[in-house]
């Protein structure tokens, strides 16, 4: 049952999310590449021509850099924070807005998130303590090159939100809303508190890291 007490197949809000979600992305796939975007990050980069070449050229110099590394070249910023068993992750800025971009390591999985996510909309619905990170571009393609693009997020990992002194009740109210999303996303993978972010402020699960692998 979905979070409306219907199937998942026959609920119209459910269904409506989902179309929406769908709807706002641009789909371009070819033999050899697949690529998903939204309309807001083209307009971003329509102000910027060239700026993805450029951030693929900084990135490519950080890669092999420590993580904290950081370079600054013509108003954009890029830094190297994590590097993952499956990928590296970058912190890009530029005119006042914020990305996380995900290079993931020869997985193939960087178009196929969008889906992923446009699947975990529909599931989730309009329920207003979990929802998902803005997820803006992913793509593939058969050279290995596979990335995935997001909102940057100021929030603590529920993992280490989890580990501090919480009340009881906080404890319980978040306890209840992970065992929705675990329940909801059962056939995804390594959905874990490692894998989402707490907002506490809007007492909301925030889920960064989807996939699933029966999605085309």
């Amino acid at each position: 049952m979905c979070p409306h007490g219907n199937f998942p197949s026959t609920c119209e809000t459910c269904n409506s999310l989902s179309n929406h979600a769908e709807d706002k992305l641009i789909n371009k796939e070819t033999e050899s590449r697949s690529l998903a975007y939204t309309p807001e990050l083209k307009a971003s980069l329509d102000i910027r021509p060239g700026i993805i070449k450029q951030v693929l050229k900084l990135v490519k110099t950080l890669e092999s850099q420590p993580e904290g590394a950081s370079v600054e070249e013509n108003g954009l910023t890029i830094t190297y924070f994590q590097k993952r068993n499956w990928s590296q992750n970058f912190k890009v800025a530029s005119l006042g807005e914020t990305y996380f971009v995900r290079k993931e390591l020869g997985r193939g999985t960087g178009h196929k998130a969008m889906g992923s996510f446009a699947e975990a909309q529909r599931r989730i619905g309009d329920r207003n303590d979990v929802r998902l990170i803005d997820s803006q571009l992913g793509y593939t393609d058969n050279q290995g090159n596979d990335y995935f693009v997001a909102k940057w997020e100021n929030l603590p990992v529920m993992a280490d939100y989890l580990s501090q002194d919480l009340s009881d009740t906080e404890r319980e109210e978040i306890a209840e809303k992970l065992g929705f999303v675990y329940d909801t996303l059962a056939d995804y993978k390594d959905v874990t508190t490692s894998n989402m972010f707490y907002d506490p402020e809007h007492k909301q699960v925030v889920l960064f890291d989807l996939e699933k692998e029966d999605l085309s």
